[in-house]
């Protein structure tokens, strides 16, 4: 009976090793397709932001560019309010307009770096990964004991 035992689970191991090899194989021969389809997809995500960033920056010029020249003809002494909320307005989109700005730079930069550098993108996308992976709740306020 031990003999019959010994038997299976040597049978089992040697299915088992065959199968990981199998797998080994398999990953490996589709590694590079999957690096290669992983860094089009970031590439592509990127630059669909950067157009959209770029809509919103023109957009807010835009409206920004409009309130200022309704401004202009205005008279202030009798539009008190009028004054305090067109200069919310305009500070509110400035802020939006530095923010998109930013995006966009940052979205380019890192366009640039899948381009130039997709290696170096693909180690820094993994790290990151990794962590959020390691620290699901960072900021550590959720689960405390």
């Amino acid at each position: 009976m031990e003999e019959q035992f010994k038997i299976m689970m040597l049978n089992a191991l040697q299915k088992t090793g065959a199968g990981i090899e199998k797998a080994v194989d398999f990953v490996g021969a589709e590694a590079p397709t999957l690096i290669k389809e992983c860094l089009e997809y970031y590439l592509v995500f990127n630059i669909i932001n950067i157009i959209t960033m770029l809509i919103t920056l023109v957009v807010l010029s835009v409206v920004l560019y409009k309130t200022f020249n309704k401004a202009k003809g205005l008279d202030y002494s009798k539009h008190t309010d009028l004054k305090i909320i067109l200069f919310i307005v305009s500070g509110v989109l400035s802020v939006m307009l530095m923010g998109a700005g930013h995006t966009i730079q940052t979205l380019a930069l890192e366009a640039i770096k899948i381009k130039i550098a997709p290696r170096v993108f693909l180690i820094e996308k993994t790290r990151e990964m990794i962590r959020e992976t390691n620290n699901p709740n960072p900021s550590g306020s959720c689960n405390k004991k």
